[in-house]
């Protein structure tokens, strides 16, 4: 809550501190803990008249505990976006207003404008809170072969920079044909790239980029056209057009999330050996690893927890 900056930050906070967070990660153990207790039995205890699952049924509770993870998964991106900010990496070729928009963002005037090209030659780094997002905005040196040594270091970090963007914020001039440099950033980066036409303003008509490749938004820095829209496509991309409420299970904790991950991973892998007949051995060997997995996140202890489930569930040895 006291890190929180925006306020789905802070209504996120408040969903892992009220449990509903916590709610779903234990139902969602609870679930595979029932199923290997019931692999188990049957195992362990073959002489006892323990309930045993068919394939297909055990099929069935595989899948439900992988749509929860998947329900879970599926919000992790956007937690941690939500609660650490978006890496946003601006870049374009020289004097194509990559600072203005930097300024514009900040609402001050952080990085120098000048007609001169090569200005920004160092990354320039600043958040900004745009539409509920964090954006950790980074301004980079513009894109073009120079003789200068120094520039030089700024363009190599500027392509660097743009390999752990989150978002590409690609400022192109509208009033000249894409550059080779600007198609290479669009076909390698695709989906995590805008494209914004600046200086639209300066047009004598209004130009239609639908059949340009990737996302292009008609923009004018100077005129302030255009930022509406990029904030709307950003919130989209965040958000995936959904709304989160406080009250919405959401994880944002980059350990929490690996370990569902390599649960979810283990599952579907019982799934495949159920489906490919496999052994009842072979098959609790990924729901076992399953459930370590999500345990890494409750701190439960799987074999505590098994034996106990087993003996609460089954009447054996009686």
């Amino acid at each position: 809550m006291i890190s929180a900056r925006t306020e789905e930050a802070s209504n996120l906070a408040l969903a892992q501190l009220g449990g509903r967070l916590s709610g779903k990660i234990t139902e969602l153990r609870e679930d595979i803990l029932e199923i290997l207790a019931f692999i188990e039995a049957s195992i362990d205890f073959p002489e006892d008249d323990v309930e045993t699952l068919d394939r297909k049924r055990l099929a069935e509770l595989l899948y439900e505990a992988l749509n929860k993870s998947s329900f879970l998964l599926e919000g992790s991106k956007t937690g941690k976006i939500v609660r650490e900010g978006l890496a946003t990496v601006i870049v374009g070729r020289p004097n194509v207003g990559k600072s203005s928009l930097l300024n514009a963002l900040v609402k001050e005037e952080r990085a120098i404008v000048t007609d001169i090209p090569g200005t920004t030659r160092d990354e320039i780094r600043e958040s900004v809170n745009y539409g509920g997002v964090v954006l950790q905005l980074i301004d980079t040196a513009g894109i073009r072969e120079s003789t200068d040594l120094v520039e030089r270091l700024g363009i190599e970090r500027t392509w660097k920079s743009l390999d752990t963007a989150d978002l590409i914020l690609l400022i192109v001039d509208a009033n000249a044909p894409v550059a080779s440099e600007e198609l290479a950033i669009i076909e390698k980066y695709q989906e995590r790239v805008i494209v914004l036409a600046n200086k639209t303003d300066l047009l004598s008509q209004d130009r239609d980029y639908s059949q340009q490749q990737g996302v292009w938004i008609a923009f004018s820095v100077t005129e302030h056209q255009g930022f509406v829209e990029l904030e709307e496509e950003i919130k989209e991309r965040v958000y995936q057009g959904r709304l989160i409420t406080s009250t919405e299970p959401m994880l944002s904790n980059i350990r929490q999330i690996t370990a569902l991950q390599r649960s979810q991973d283990a599952l579907l892998g019982a799934i495949a050996s159920v489906q490919q007949g496999g052994l009842w051995d072979i098959i609790s060997i990924d729901v076992r690893q399953a459930l370590q997995e999500i345990s890494e996140i409750t701190g439960d202890n799987v074999q505590e927890s098994l034996l106990e489930d087993i003996f609460a569930r089954f009447c054996i040895g009686k």
